[in-house]
């Protein structure tokens, strides 16, 4: 890992590099509480990981013990990131939110 993106309310993102090709991803360290919740959507994960509007989900680490998840996924660049419309309280607009609820549907 080589930095810490950011984090959210599932968890923190870091920023890290592929062991096996040198390409920069994303670490996406899930918050202990929802360990079940994720492990349940492994299979969901493993189907849309190909899909145009969803990161690519490159490998997933559950550590039933310690109730921790690791995703390593694509990292988004920060450019791309901007496209998300946010309103000033943090939320979508509603057209936004359909949008890209649409995009994702099609998954």
């Amino acid at each position: 890992l080589k930095s810490r993106r950011g984090s959210g309310a599932e968890g923190e993102i870091w920023v890290g590099e592929r062991v096996a090709d040198g390409e920069p991803v994303a670490v996406k360290v899930v918050r202990g509480d929802l360990y079940h919740r994720y492990r349940a959507l492994i299979p969901v994960f493993q189907r849309i990981s190909d899909h145009p509007h969803i990161v690519r989900l490159y490998d997933m680490h559950m550590d039933q013990d310690a109730q921790t998840c690791f995703q390593v996924m694509a990292l988004a660049d920060s450019d791309l990131l901007q496209l998300v419309n946010y309103s000033p309280s943090g939320s979508l607009s509603e057209a936004a939110a359909v949008h890209y609820v649409t995009q994702i549907a099609s998954a």
